[in-house]
């Protein structure tokens, strides 16, 4: 993947491969470990990257605060792209 030159998209690379059993997410009905959310994450880039998103690309991301997003937001990184979360909450004078 993309994520060489992406300092984001190493933070998790890193971290899974030093405690890939630890926990990283925790929600109060799911958790994932290092390990896992990177897998899923590499998945999603490679999700990303078959649908034509491009290295150095935007990519705008309107989901709420769950594990999905996590895992959107560090494929969109490891595809090489540029993470541009979408806060439906924002008002139009924000």
């Amino acid at each position: 993947m993309q994520d060489k030159k992406n300092a984001f998209g190493r933070l998790l690379r890193r971290a899974a491969g030093i405690w890939p059993e630890r926990e990283a997410v925790v929600f109060p009905d799911y958790s994932e470990s290092f390990g896992g959310l990177h897998a899923r994450a590499m998945l999603r880039a490679k999700q990303f990257l078959a649908l034509g998103v491009q290295p150095g690309e935007h990519v705008g991301v309107l989901l709420g605060t769950s594990p999905e997003f996590l895992e959107v937001m560090f494929g969109i990184a490891y595809a090489g792209a540029v993470v541009v979360p979408i806060n439906a909450r924002y008002r139009g004078e924000e």
